[in-house]
């Protein structure tokens, strides 16, 4: 059941990030799809992306791109499609016909106890995942999630404008004893916070969203401690306590009824990047 809800907001998330199911795209057996995190490598008007190999992706529909409101975004998520004739592996680029992206907002990297303390958390998810389909880090330093949490939708299924700024900050706590359920582990703590608590009554549904961290200072931290890279980076996170039943929101939102979440989320990492500092030595 849990797969199915998580499986639904993936899908209520992809829409409501703005993706659409075709831009120019055509049916052609020759070309080949591609669906992945990428780095925003150029401004309005004429995009192009960085890929996790090092290839720089350059869109052929340039002018599908410019109503997309990119922010203050460094990452996207894209899903297009390229023919095996647009890859250079000399220049190390490739064009393509992008089908849809998504801009990922990035979160904050909590480094000391203050900054946790003062991120002032008060807001529980309702759930924490990673894309099934897509790396989940661009590279070593870089992790990105899919977080759900609960707001107030209007009856245009988008999210209220009086809900305002959601914010995000993800904790490594470098003095904490390692727990034997995870003592291979980076363990990492995300936190939400919301700038209008007197909305929760009001925040009924949920939305989703994708968010990048910077986790260089904390893997680096727990090398330093362990002299080795993590087996796996663990996402802990609070979430509502549905066995208090009901639908009084203010009261299932409140901070303070909040749980720690049954299963945290458990991403491999070593596996990934140990070769790399291997190499690197």
């Amino acid at each position: 059941m849990k797969k199915m809800k998580w499986a639904a907001m993936f899908a209520a998330a992809m829409a409501m990030l703005g993706f659409t199911s075709c831009l120019n795209s055509d049916d052609n057996n020759s070309t080949y799809p591609g669906y992945e995190y990428v780095k925003i490598k150029s401004a309005i008007g004429y995009y192009s992306f960085s890929s996790t190999n090092g290839f720089t992706i350059t869109p052929i529909n340039q002018k599908d791109l410019f109503n997309v409101n990119f922010g203050n975004a460094n990452y996207a998520l894209m899903s297009y499609q390229y023919s095996p004739d647009s890859v250079n592996t000399v220049t190390k680029s490739v064009d393509v016909n992008v089908i849809g992206i998504a801009p990922v907002e990035t979160g904050r990297s909590l480094y000391n106890e203050n900054e946790m303390t003062n991120f002032n958390a008060n807001a529980p998810f309702y759930a924490v995942g990673i894309d099934s389909y897509a790396f989940p880090y661009f590279d070593k330093n870089s992790l990105f999630l899919m977080v759900a949490y609960y707001a107030k939708i209007g009856t245009d299924n988008q999210v209220d404008a009086a809900e305002g700024i959601h914010d995000f900050g993800l904790y490594y706590d470098v003095n904490a004893d390692q727990e034997a359920l995870y003592s291979d582990d980076l363990v990492l703590t995300l936190y939400h916070k919301v700038y209008n608590t007197a909305l929760n009554k009001e925040r009924t549904k949920y939305t989703s969203k994708y968010l990048h961290f910077d986790i260089g200072y904390a893997v680096s931290q727990y090398q330093s401690k362990h002299n080795s890279l993590p087996d796996k980076v663990v996402i802990k996170y609070k979430t509502v306590d549905t066995s208090m039943g009901g639908t009084d929101y203010e009261k299932l939102l409140d901070y303070a009824n909040a749980k720690d979440a049954t299963n945290p989320l458990q991403i491999p990492y070593k596996q990934y990047f140990e070769k790399d500092e291997s190499t690197n030595k």
